[in-house]
């Protein structure tokens, strides 16, 4: 899906690279000075291996290092959310809740997302996904589109309603397009027409419509 703009989310890949970057440095120094024994022996003069020695050695170093880190990373987090198969246990998403406490939005969006690859017919990291992107970004447009594949799949009624409940409040209260609401109020009513939670959706659905075509 279409990512918008966000606000920082890359907090932790700073806090890499500024790790990175002393050790990035010195390998550059030693690249110029492993560089300039080599044009000497070469019978040049030091500078034309010592500047491509340095360059070579400190972006060298820089570039491996941020790629075997990133795949640590990745490759953690996996092993320690991947269930197997079937939907995660509730205390699976605690490393995310705690990456996203710490400030580390950007890791709990991906383990978030893992969760979401690892067992598409759990509502709860579409929904958690949605908050994250309305309360810390204030993308809407990404949150709606979270909040909508959460009610998709969830099959708890009670999971459906929540997410339908804040659905709707997002495209009614943050939002200021009603309108968009109308049609997952529609099928909610009608698919639990015998419930409370069908009667709030079929009431708000009545409410929003003499908003809409006043």
């Amino acid at each position: 899906m279409t990512q918008r703009p966000l606000k920082d989310i890359d907090g932790h890949a700073r806090a890499t690279h500024i790790r990175i970057l002393p050790w990035a440095t010195l390998m550059a120094f030693a690249g110029a000075a492993v560089g300039a024994l080599v044009a000497l022996a070469m019978g040049v003069g030091p500078l034309w291996g010592a500047l491509p020695g340095f360059v070579s050695g400190g972006v060298g170093f820089f570039g491996v290092a941020h790629g075997f880190a990133e795949s640590v990373g990745r490759l953690g987090a996996r092993l320690i959310y991947s269930t197997g198969s079937g939907t995660p246990r509730r205390s699976g998403y605690s490393l995310a809740e705690a990456l996203l406490a710490r400030g580390k939005v950007d890791e709990a969006i991906i383990t978030y997302r893992m969760h979401v690859e690892e067992a598409p017919s759990d509502a709860e990291p579409c929904l958690r996904l949605a908050r994250i992107f309305r309360d810390h970004f204030g993308d809407n447009e990404e949150a709606a589109t979270w909040f909508r594949r959460g009610l998709g799949v969830a099959e708890d009624p009670g999971v459906a309603h929540l997410a339908l409940r804040e659905l709707v409040e997002l495209l009614v209260e943050r939002v200021g397009d009603p309108a968009r609401a109308l049609p997952e109020l529609a099928r909610f009513a009608a698919d639990h027409e015998e419930t409370v939670a069908g009667a709030w959706a079929a009431g708000e659905l009545a409410a929003l419509r003499k908003i809409v075509w006043k």
